[in-house]
């Protein structure tokens, strides 16, 4: 079969219009500005429309055709020029293991900045103030202080809490992990207490209670058995200032011990305290914050690879995580999965940059994305085929004919030659691509090339001459329509998935196109401060993770 494009140079300008959501793009109209043929301009045409939402993103494409060097091919590059950019991108076992070979760039940083931390310090402290306000600091401690004397302090409830007066703090101690500080803990407990003396038992009730009591938490942040990113207690602290045991008249047998008792009381603080700070604010901490996998799914049967190079790096203002950021695909064969993490190029050196003033920040180099593109190139995803049987649309198919009753237009009609010499053919065009796709990042925008080779055909093998304007636009709108509008709204549907790393209600955000890399920042609220909040909250159930693959 031979081509039907003839030596001829020309572009079609496309508006396509999109909006982010939480882990998704979403395409909102495409359309048509200007073809240009031999000095032959085309109308603006809408191509898909949506309504119901304000675009945040415009792409601008250009095809050029370019002739190649074989008869029977032409290039054809697709330039995506994306511009000002105004939302958030959202987000088993390690994909290849933890660490990479040394010398590897990450594909992507995220980072949780002291003023994520703060936010996180603000919700803790409602939680204890809740917890304790409720009556709940349980505790039931048992020990032997000498061979003749066993004693036992068991909690009520709490009857009184300093709720104004109690601070929370969360800090990053540089190379040791992440602090959460209670201070100022004012608090009176209702205790039953039991002894077991020489003289026989004693027992009763008293108020204990803690002045300018602290509390610290220590936590550390690594990929636990099931291959997710957990943070988790490392030690509880306790530092009692003023310990004070007040025993009714009718205790007065026990006075004399009341010595012994508050030594054992001090010695087992922690033992009393730290037990409830634990069960009610560490799984908190350990869900909302950088609670993620080590992959996700992103479309079909391709993945992102959310690997460490290093382990989690703490500095004094913030956290930051180094990710592999590659994607990969996943094919099932029978009951054996298979993946491919071999990339023909490495992730190029990634400057960091300064912390944002926002709570988290996400820096990515070309890498994600230009590894997503190579393997979607490698299954053949920008290859495509425009015939009656590969559309299942009679409009479409209309159009493919070589010749058509009446007024309506088909192939025949923009290629006149094709009615006169094959009357009762359709047209079949096709692309694919000969290298894949890169991307670029400069201040502004990112540029994605796409290099295909387009080739049309007619089912009678024969070369067909008269190739004008018009038909060369009839082409170009047919891959515009079927191929940019359609299929890739398809593609891009689910987006680039980053990590959960602090999973609270998103309030604001923005995205930053800076030389050779792309920040993308956020500010988070919870409760009464996300009234206002535009962003949707994100949810850890919502994205399909490396164990879960279809096929």
């Amino acid at each position: 079969m031979k081509s039907l494009l003839s030596e001829c140079t020309g572009y079609v300008l496309l508006k396509i219009t999109l909006t982010m959501t939480i882990g998704a793009v979403v395409i909102l109209e495409c359309r048509i500005i200007e073809i240009r043929f031999h000095g032959f301009v085309g109308y603006p045409v809408w191509l898909w429309r949506s309504g119901g939402q304000l675009p945040i993103l415009m792409i601008c494409t250009l095809l050029d055709f370019v002739p190649g060097g074989l008869e029977n091919q032409r290039t054809m590059r697709i330039r995506l020029l994306l511009a000002v950019l105004a939302g958030f991108v959202e987000s088993q076992n390690l994909a290849n293991g933890l660490f990479a070979e040394t010398g590897s760039n990450a594909g992507f940083v995220s980072r949780i900045n002291q003023k994520g931390f703060d936010l996180m310090a603000n919700y803790l402290g409602e939680r204890v103030k809740r917890f304790l306000g409720a009556g709940e600091l349980i505790f039931n401690i048992s020990a032997a202080v000498s061979p003749e004397m066993r004693i036992t302090l068991t909690s009520i409830r709490v009857t009184d809490f300093d709720a104004v007066s109690f601070a929370s703090k969360m800090i990053v101690i540089s190379g040791k992990g992440i602090a959460w500080r209670g201070s100022n803990l004012n608090v009176t407990v209702l205790t039953s207490f039991h002894l077991n003396t020489p003289s026989g038992e004693l027992t009763g009730s008293s108020p204990l209670s803690f002045d300018r009591t602290n509390v610290e938490l220590l936590l550390w942040t690594g990929v636990n058995a099931d291959g997710h990113l957990k943070t988790d207690l490392v030690t509880c602290k306790v530092a009692a200032n003023n310990v004070e045991l007040t025993l009714a008249a009718a205790d007065k047998s026990i006075a004399n011990y009341l010595p012994v008792i508050m030594h054992f009381i001090k010695e087992r603080i922690e033992q009393a305290i730290c037990p409830s700070f634990h069960a009610e604010l560490v799984p908190v901490v350990s869900n909302r914050l950088m609670n993620t996998p080590m992959s996700a799914a992103l479309f079909e049967h391709f993945f992102v690879n959310y690997g460490l190079l290093s382990p989690v790096e703490y500095t004094d203002t913030r956290v930051a995580m180094r990710h592999r950021g590659n994607a990969f695909g996943i094919l099932r064969q029978g009951r054996t999965r298979l993946n491919d993490f071999r990339l023909p190029f490495r992730a190029p050196p990634l400057n960091e940059g300064p912390s944002s003033d926002k709570m988290v920040d996400f820096i990515l180099s070309n890498y994600t994305m230009t590894s997503l593109l190579f393997w979607m190139d490698q299954y053949r995803k920008f290859d495509y085929e425009i015939s009656r049987t590969a559309q299942n649309n009679t409009a479409i198919a209309g159009y493919l004919k070589t010749d058509c009753p009446g007024d309506d237009i088909c192939a025949g009609t923009l290629f006149p030659a094709l009615g006169q010499r094959f009357p009762g053919g359709e047209v079949i065009i096709k692309s694919h691509t000969i290298s894949y796709p890169r991307m670029t990042i400069n201040d502004g925008n990112a540029t994605i090339y796409i290099d295909s080779r387009v080739d049309a055909f007619v089912q009678v093998a024969s070369l067909v001459d008269g190739i004008d304007e018009g038909s060369l636009e009839f082409l170009v709108n047919a891959l515009t329509e079927l191929i940019l509008n359609e299929d890739m709204a398809k593609k891009l549907k689910g987006g680039i998935h980053l990590p959960i790393i602090f999973d609270f209600e998103q309030s604001s955000s923005e995205v930053v196109f800076e030389k050779d890399r792309i920040r993308i920042s956020a500010d988070y609220c919870y409760g009464d401060s996300c009234r206002t909040a535009t962003v949707a909250e994100s949810k850890d159930n919502a994205i399909d993770y490396y164990d879960v693959v279809q096929g």
